[in-house]
């Protein structure tokens, strides 16, 4: 099994049968994401995704939720980043 450990709020591994495991990890915070952990989402995805290893992911949560959507405590939308506003207008 191989860790990725660069991700913020996230724990990423690819398991040796081929699954690829990607948990949110901010229970404290139901595992709501933050600008920094979107980004990270997407990079852990598309390296498992381009990983000739990795033949399924499993998304997941630590502790009692899933994700509760995006921190609105520590994410307001840049002007010039749309995929940001449109996560931020869609979990208002």
């Amino acid at each position: 099994m191989s860790d990725h450990t660069d991700f913020e709020g996230l724990s990423v591994q690819l398991r040796d049968d081929g699954v690829g495991i990607v948990m949110f990890n901010r229970p404290e915070r139901l595992n709501a994401v933050t600008v920094q952990s979107f980004a990270d989402l997407e990079t852990a995805l598309r390296r498992l995704g381009a990983d000739s290893g990795c033949g399924a992911v499993v998304i997941g949560g630590e502790g009692a939720a899933f994700c509760a959507g995006m921190d609105m405590a520590d994410s307001r939308p840049n002007k010039d980043d749309d995929l940001v506003r449109l996560a931020y207008d869609g979990m208002r």
